[in-house]
């Protein structure tokens, strides 16, 4: 027979004191009850950690809306206040010293670095913002006389920065539509250096490739910034600036386990395009007018202009590695009317060199020296939005360059094979006479009725520089391209 159950129900505030005895348990292990501790403290650590992040981020949001909203805006009026910035750049990255040999690495010229930002405007003239930053560079060559190194770089090869930067801008008036602006930004960055001995496979000649360097680092990271604002419409503005950016304090570690302490140092010319809510950026929908007379004016201009690589007729050889370098040029024109300019204009421009490539079979050398190219054109130049203070503008040029090259190579190693002396020899130093073409586009801002200030990019294309070496060799440079962007004044002299 099944056991029969009954069930009572006892009424709480009757029910008699209930009382259990469970048996004692024995003691856990020291090593359970050590690594319980240290589990248990690993866990509240974590848990710290994630608080502490997110107490961090939200915390730095309010810091970050608090400082840059005036205090009488409410939170509504946020959005008005907002921006998005995107950028692409040009830079040129300085060359770092190998703390193991003393060796050199230089780098090529970066193009097309990509920025975005979101941002905060206030009401008196300040930007703060959250910018996401890309530098990269091809290594060009690492060289060092004193510890006998010589080594061309792989295409694979590259420096990499990716930044988060903080950045605090003020934007400034000057004269009637001039809006410059000038910040700094602090901010952390990751580096990737990669650099190799590259794969050789010429006949009779294979060499594997062969890293060198390959390793990542974190750094603070700091810029200075200055450039102008250009209205577009009442929600677009487009920008230009200059910017240094560094990283003081990156530890890499070659592959033969050498310490490389260094700092990377870029200096790069910047164009945005920004997006804010109507009538907020700099002009708060201002469309600032002017009228603009036919008369004489005169004008200078400074830059930087970057030359591009240039191969020598006749042979593998190309001048590579230019560094970016100064400009200048000053002008005497006739402005026909609100739309048309024409301008006598002379320029000078200087770039160091620090490669000579010879062939896929030899290699490069490492070199130093100077291209100086003075420029005399004839420009014709047509302005757009005649009834504005600022006039973008377009323009041609045509007339003579003089290029004077100075290139002296050095090296320990010929198709590969490497020796303990180096060989140094004057690859060039001669000048000569060529014809030049150029493309401008540009804006023109007016400051006072007769002042103007300027900012263009200029693309110079010259035919064939023909050029003798020391030993009577002819070296035809088969054309010099340069790119070049240049601030400036004008003034109607009536």
């Amino acid at each position: 027979m099944k056991p029969t159950h009954s069930t009572k129900v006892i009424d709480s505030e009757h029910a008699p004191a209930l009382s259990c005895t469970l048996p004692a348990r024995e003691p856990a292990p020291k090593q359970i009850t050590d690594r319980a501790v240290i589990i248990n403290a690993a866990r509240d650590d974590t848990e710290t950690r994630i608080i502490s992040h997110s107490t961090l981020k939200t915390t730095f949001l309010l810091l970050f809306l608090t400082a840059a909203l005036p205090s009488q805006q409410t939170i509504a009026d946020v959005p008005k206040w907002l921006y998005l910035s995107a950028g692409v750049g040009w830079d040129n990255a300085e060359a770092i010293q190998l703390d193991s040999s003393n060796a050199e690495m230089s780098f090529d010229a970066g193009v097309f670095q990509p920025a975005i930002a979101f941002g905060v405007q206030t009401e008196n003239n300040w930007r703060f913002e959250l910018e996401r930053v890309v530098h990269h560079n091809a290594p060009q060559i690492l060289y060092s006389s004193s510890a006998r190194i010589e080594s061309d770089s792989d295409e694979l090869d590259e420096f990499r920065s990716t930044s988060l930067m903080f950045n605090v801008l003020w934007d400034f008036r000057i004269g009637e539509a001039l809006r410059p602006y000038v910040g700094a930004g602090l901010g952390w960055t990751k580096v990737h250096l990669h650099f190799s001995r590259p794969h050789i496979d010429e006949d009779p000649i294979f060499i594997p490739r062969e890293d060198r360097f390959d390793d990542d680092d974190t750094s603070l990271a700091l810029q200075f910034i200055a450039g102008f604002t250009v209205p577009v419409t009442r929600r677009f503005d487009i920008a230009l600036d200059y910017r240094y950016w560094s990283a003081p304090s990156l530890k890499f570690e070659e592959l033969s386990g050498a310490d490389l302490d260094t700092q990377m140092d870029v200096h790069s010319a910047w164009f945005h395009v920004r997006y804010h809510a109507a009538d907020r950026g700099p002009f708060r929908g201002e469309r600032p007018r002017a009228s603009h007379t036919s008369g004489w004016y005169v004008a200078a201009y400074a830059g930087g202009a970057f030359a591009e690589d240039s191969d020598v007729k006749g042979t593998e050889n190309i001048l590579d590695a230019f560094h970016f370098g100064p400009i200048g040029a000053v002008a005497l024109g006739y402005a026909l009317n609100d739309r048309w300019n024409f301008e006598l204009a002379a320029g000078h421009q200087n770039n160091t060199i620090e490669v000579l490539e010879l062939s896929g079979g030899i290699g490069e050398d490492e070199a130093s020296g100077d291209l100086d190219m003075t420029t005399v054109t004839v420009n014709a130049i047509r302005h757009f939005a005649p009834e504005s203070a600022i006039r973008p503008y377009i323009g041609v040029g045509t007339g003579m360059a003089r290029g004077a090259y100075d290139v002296t190579a050095r090296t320990f190693c010929r198709q590969f094979v490497c020796g303990t002396v180096e060989d140094r020899y004057e690859y060039v130093d001669d000048d000569a006479t060529a014809f030049t073409v150029l493309a401008i586009l540009g804006v023109e801002i007016a400051i006072t009725p007769r002042l103007s200030c300027t900012a263009d990019y200029r693309y110079w294309r010259t035919t064939g520089f023909e050029l003798k070496s020391p030993t009577g060799e002819t070296r035809e440079i088969n054309r010099q391209n340069s790119n070049s962007i240049m601030a400036g004044l004008r003034f109607k002299l009536q």
